[in-house]
């Protein structure tokens, strides 16, 4: 058997508590700069009993909230800094007039953007209303 990862390193992983929530659709995007940006979600019927889901947004018609994490390392990968945690599934990063967004879904599409290089990040915006997005994307 061929090991493919010996050395890694563990982003997020959910609390050993007995609960059901499991991580989520893991993606890394590699800014020009170099930092990356990694998001994950947390799923499951106890996910909202993490505390970062009480400090949350609600989506503003349906009251649902899905715990969503924004990460950056600039080394590599190697050590990893929580920049924001964020009502969001199924995430991608991208990098567009000089800002870093993440677009996501609480089944409506939402999008939140950092001007800073991914140091902080906006309360979201949905662009769209009475949806229901569910997608992986592949990027």
């Amino acid at each position: 058997m061929n090991i493919l990862a010996n050395d890694y390193k563990v982003i997020y992983e959910t609390p050993k508590t007995g609960e059901k929530m499991y991580a989520f659709t893991p993606a890394i995007w590699v800014m020009e700069n170099g930092r990356y940006v990694f998001t994950n979600d947390i799923g499951g019927a106890d996910a909202g009993n993490l505390p970062e889901a009480a400090e949350l947004i609600p989506h503003p018609t349906t009251g649902r909230v899905r715990v969503g994490h924004i990460y950056t390392s600039d080394d590599k990968g190697e050590t990893w800094q929580l920049r924001a945690n964020r009502n969001f599934t199924h995430a991608r990063s991208f990098e567009a007039g000089g800002a870093v967004y993440v677009l996501g879904q609480c089944g409506d599409l939402v999008i939140y953007c950092s001007r800073d290089g991914g140091n902080t990040w906006d309360s979201g915006h949905y662009l769209t209303q009475g949806e229901n997005w569910h997608s992986h994307l592949v990027g």
